[in-house]
């Protein structure tokens, strides 16, 4: 008995979609886009045997405005409308086992005209092939705005990324000169710093050269007889160190000369300039050769001395007598 109840129960469930207990309903609603090529999906309703809105938009029928299905007994085309509060599709009179519904949705037109009663087969014949012309006209038109769509969003990202892209390659651009500019600007500042460093060098090497060749280069010292206008100096190479050798006045005539007479530039007056203590060199003053003329002194031998002085005698003697005689 058991299994006999068990298995009528079943039988009245299958029939009724309804629990025994609690009277609820469960249905499976086949839903597509159109009538023709679109595949079908099966939606769960509610216990009550509701259709809801929310369910139909998880599964991709956004906007769904009403339920539309085809009596296959009379060909009249059924349009099932949302409750007043626009969240369910109540279930219709004959229910929803055995059909198959087509979602319209807000933006679109509908796909289908109620079918006017059957008054013949030609008739009958236009509205299907009116119904499958519009169907076809909404498929494509669907297929064709959703291309154009992709194709214009398409065209967007390329842009986007050709933006990006020119943006990018400009401050790469950027960079590459900035860059180009500051090795060129270190690469002159570099062959300043060593122009720079080679003209101080040369600086340097020629004018340690000039010292040196002033330092080793032979002066010249005016040595004259007497500080009368009518004698001429004569210009003498003194040696590498400045020193006015006894061999070089005794190779130009100046011969037995112990001191040198010259004008002194701070007193103006009268001064000598004697021999370093071997005797063979005049060491430079202290004020040095340039523009000076030195006077030689030579050294009298006695004999020449007493023999002036007996000169100066005779001719005093012979003043004195003759201013006598007179």
């Amino acid at each position: 008995m058991i299994f006999i109840s068990l298995g009528c129960m079943s039988l009245w469930v299958k029939h009724y979609n309804r629990c025994p207990l609690c009277q609820a309903e469960w249905n499976t609603v086949k839903v597509k886009t159109n009538f023709e090529f679109d595949a079908q999906v099966a939606l769960a309703t509610d216990n009550d045997g509701c259709l809801l809105v929310d369910t139909l938009n998880r599964f991709g029928y956004q906007g769904a405005v009403a339920l539309l299905y085809v009596d296959p007994e009379t060909g009249r085309t059924t349009r099932i409308e949302r409750d007043p509060s626009c969240t369910k599709f109540l279930r219709p009179a004959s229910g929803w086992a055995n059909k198959e519904f087509v979602s319209m949705r807000r933006q679109t037109a509908p796909l289908v005209e109620y079918v006017r009663p059957n008054n013949g087969d030609n008739e009958m014949e236009r509205d299907i092939r009116r119904r499958y012309y519009k169907t076809v006209e909404y498929v494509l038109r669907s297929t064709y705005e959703a291309r154009y769509v992709n194709e214009i969003l398409r065209l967007r990202i390329d842009m986007m990324e050709k933006e990006n892209l020119k943006e990018t390659l400009r401050a790469e651009i950027k960079r590459d000169i900035e860059r180009e500019l500051r090795a060129e600007i270190r690469q002159s500042n570099s062959n300043y710093t060593a122009n720079a460093t080679l003209v101080v060098t040369a600086v340097g090497v020629i004018g340690g050269i000039f010292f040196c060749y002033l330092s080793i280069y032979a002066q010249y010292v005016r040595i004259k007889t007497s500080f009368g206008y009518e004698a001429d100096a004569i210009s003498l190479p003194t040696d590498n160190e400045g020193n006015l050798l006894i061999e070089t006045l005794n190779c130009f005539g100046f011969h037995g000369v112990v001191a040198l007479k010259f004008t002194d530039p701070a007193t103006l007056r009268l001064a000598g300039h004697v021999k370093d203590p071997t005797g063979t060199k005049f060491l430079p003053p202290h004020f040095g050769w340039q523009n000076k003329e030195f006077v030689v002194v030579r050294k009298q031998s006695a004999p020449m001395v007493e023999f002036k002085t007996d000169l100066m005698a005779y001719i005093q003697r012979a003043s004195s007598t003759q201013l006598m005689v007179t």
